[in-house]
């Protein structure tokens, strides 16, 4: 394994972003997303890339408008395409902050890029707002 610490934004009433997502997806969505990360896990920053990982860069595209210095986890299930969304948050680290779905392009909710920048900005104003989580279903995260 490469060593990657993986961390997620804490809600307003103390729970992750994670766990809240772990919580409402079916097992089988989980366990797609499960072994997306441990896929990651095991590689180095440089094979963060697509397929797996895709850099939104605030481009032409509607979905991208807005979402420059985020990243979105790519994985597909039922064709539904689930897009978590997060940041490199240090050297080998990423932190989730919120879960989006892709439709025609475009994210659902069409803010998830707002609602996930503006939670950055409050891990980066109180680190209390993100802890870090392992993979597992039954994760305390």
């Amino acid at each position: 394994m490469a060593g990657w610490k993986l961390k997620t934004f804490v809600e307003n009433d103390g729970q992750s972003t994670v766990k809240r997502w772990c919580d409402t997806s079916d097992d089988i969505v989980w366990l797609a997303f499960e072994t997306h990360l441990d896929y990651l896990c095991g590689q180095l920053p440089d094979k963060w890339k697509r397929p797996w990982v895709g850099t939104l860069s605030g481009g032409k595209r509607k979905r991208k408008t807005g979402c420059a210095g985020l990243f979105e986890l790519i994985f597909e299930v039922n064709n539904v395409q689930y897009r978590p969304l997060g940041y490199y948050s240090g050297k080998m680290e990423f932190t989730i902050l919120f879960f989006a779905e892709e439709r025609g392009g475009d994210f659902d909710p069409p803010n998830a890029c707002e609602i996930a920048k503006n939670r950055r900005a409050l891990i980066e104003s109180n680190k209390d707002r993100v802890r870090e989580f392992t993979i597992k279903k039954d994760a305390d995260n």
